[in-house]
C-alpha cells in the first residue's frame, strides 16, 4: 500500500475523484501549487464532479479551493451554480446550528446535561469554519436516565419518531439502543439522542464517565459549547468511518482536518482509549487512510504504527479501492459484513458484534412487529425474521 498521495497510482482514478483528492481539504503544505488545480479541472465534466463531490460530502471544500485558485476556469453559468449551491449549504448549515443551541438551551433549563457531538460542533473545530463542512442531521450525548424527559421536551418543539412509534415502543427503544432518531418535519431537522458515542455497528464499550469528565469547548455563534475532547472525538471519528466502510471520502477528510488543527492532540491518550476498547485496528485504519489519500500530519511513529499494525493494511487497501475505482454508493450487505467483522480484533467482539446486530431489536422492529408492551421480549426471535424479509418489504428498516 502506498503511504502517501503522491504515491498512489492516479492512472485509473477518475478526474473527479482526482479533483477530490488534491482539493478535498482546508489546509495546505506551503510547496502545494494553485496551478495544480488549474490543471485538474481542464475539460471537467462540472455535472459529475459536483454529484460525485456532494455524494462524498466535501463540496463545500472543493468550491472553496476552486474558488481560490481556479475560478477562471470555471464557466460562468457553473460557477452561479457553485455559488449557490456553497451559500445554500452554509445557510443550512446555520439553520442547524441555531437548532443545535435552542437544544441545548431547553435541556440547560431542564437541568439535562448534554455534549454536541460531530455535525457544528465538529465542522467549527476541524474545519475552522461551520460553511466548510457537509452535515445534515444533529447528535447529542445525554445520560440514558434522561432520555424519556428529553424525548418529551423535543416533542413539544414539534419532534417525532420517523417510525410511528407509540411511547411504550420508544421505552422499549430506550432500553434495548444506544440512541434515538427524531425528526422536525416542519424545520426538516433530524436530531439524535444518544446515550452512548459509540456507533450502533460497532457494538464497542466507551467509557462515558470518562467523556463527561474530559469535555473539550468549541466557539459556535459567538457562544461556548462544551463537546467531547479532541482525542475522544478522534477516536470516534476513526470508529464512525469503519462503521459505514469509510463509503465517503469526506470522513477520511474529518480525520486529518481534526488532526490538523488540534496541534496539541495527546496521542498517547488517543491509543490508550483505542487499546482499552479493543478498537486500535479501527483507529489505524483511520490514520493510514487520512495520510495515504489526504496526507494527514501523523506523528512519524504513530503513521508507522498504523502502517504495520496487524490486518490495517489489507482494509485500507479494500477502502481505497472501492473509494476510487467507482462512484460513492452504499456498501453491499455482505461486504459490509465481513468489513465490519475484520475490522474486529478479538473473537469475543466479533461474536458480540454479531449477535447485537442481529438480535438486539432497533426502532425498525417496533414499528415493523408492533407488538404490545408486555410481549416486547418476542423482538429479539423476531429481529433475525425481519432482517431475512427486509429486501422484500419497504416496512423493514435499519440493518
Amino acid at each position: 500500500m502506498p503511504e502517501r498521495l503522491d504515491e498512489v497510482p492516479l492512472n485509473t482514478v477518475s478526474a473527479e475523484m482526482r479533483v477530490l483528492l488534491y482539493l478535498a481539504r482546508s489546509h495546505r503544505d506551503p510547496q502545494w501549487r494553485g496551478d495544480v488545480a488549474v490543471q485538474l479541472l481542464q475539460g471537467m465534466d462540472w455535472e459529475l464532479l459536483i454529484k460525485t463531490a456532494i455524494n462524498h460530502g466535501v463540496f463545500p471544500l472543493i468550491y472553496r479551493n476552486v474558488n481560490l485558485h481556479a475560478w477562471e476556469c470555471v464557466p460562468s453559468d457553473v460557477r452561479e451554480r457553485l455559488r449557490r449551491m456553497f451559500l445554500g449549504n452554509a445557510a443550512r448549515n446555520h439553520q442547524l446550528t441555531l437548532e443545535l443551541m435552542e437544544i441545548l438551551d431547553l435541556f440547560d433549563s431542564h437541568h439535562i446535561p448534554a455534549l454536541p457531538f460531530k455535525g457544528p460542533t465538529l465542522a467549527a473545530s476541524a474545519y475552522g469554519d461551520v460553511a466548510l463542512r457537509q452535515f445534515d442531521d444533529l447528535d447529542v450525548l445525554i445520560h440514558r436516565d434522561d432520555a424519556p424527559r428529553a424525548r418529551l421536551l423535543l416533542a413539544e418543539k414539534g419532534y417525532i419518531s420517523p417510525y410511528g412509534l407509540t411511547p411504550k415502543q420508544e421505552t422499549t427503544v430506550i432500553r434495548y439502543q444506544k440512541h434515538f432518531l427524531l425528526v422536525s418535519r416542519a424545520k426538516h431537522i433530524t436530531t439524535e439522542l444518544h446515550w452512548t458515542v459509540e456507533p450502533i455497528t460497532n457494538c464497542l464499550r466507551f467509557c462515558d464517565e470518562q467523556i463527561w469528565g474530559r469535555p473539550a469547548k468549541v466557539s459556535l455563534e459567538g457562544r461556548t459549547v462544551p463537546t467531547l475532547s479532541a482525542e475522544d472525538t478522534l477516536v470516534l471519528l476513526c470508529l464512525h468511518g469503519t462503521s459505514h466502510c469509510w463509503d465517503r471520502f469526506g470522513w477520511i477528510c474529518d480525520v486529518a482536518e481534526h488532526v490538523a488543527r488540534t496541534p496539541a492532540l495527546d496521542w498517547e491518550v488517543v491509543v490508550d482509549q483505542a487499546r482499552d476498547l479493543g478498537c486500535r485496528r479501527m483507529l489505524f485504519l483511520g490514520f493510514l487512510l487520512a495520510r495515504q489519500l489526504v496526507d494527514a500530519r501523523l506523528p512519524d511513529s504513530v503513521a508507522a504504527t498504523a502502517r504495520n499494525y496487524p490486518g490495517v493494511d489489507r482494509l485500507a487497501s479494500q477502502v481505497v479501492q472501492r473509494l476510487l475505482s467507482r462512484p460513492n454508493d452504499s456498501s453491499g450487505t455482505w461486504f459490509a459484513l465481513w468489513f465490519r467483522l475484520a475490522a474486529r480484533e478479538s473473537l469475543a467482539d466479533k461474536i458480540r458484534f454479531t449477535l447485537e446486530r442481529f438480535v438486539i431489536p432497533d426502532a425498525g422492529d417496533c414499528e415493523f412487529w408492533k407488538l404490545p408492551a408486555n410481549l416486547s421480549f418476542l423482538l429479539f426471535a423476531l429481529r433475525p425474521l425481519r432482517l431475512m424479509i427486509r429486501p422484500f418489504t419497504k416496512a423493514g428498516k435499519g440493518l
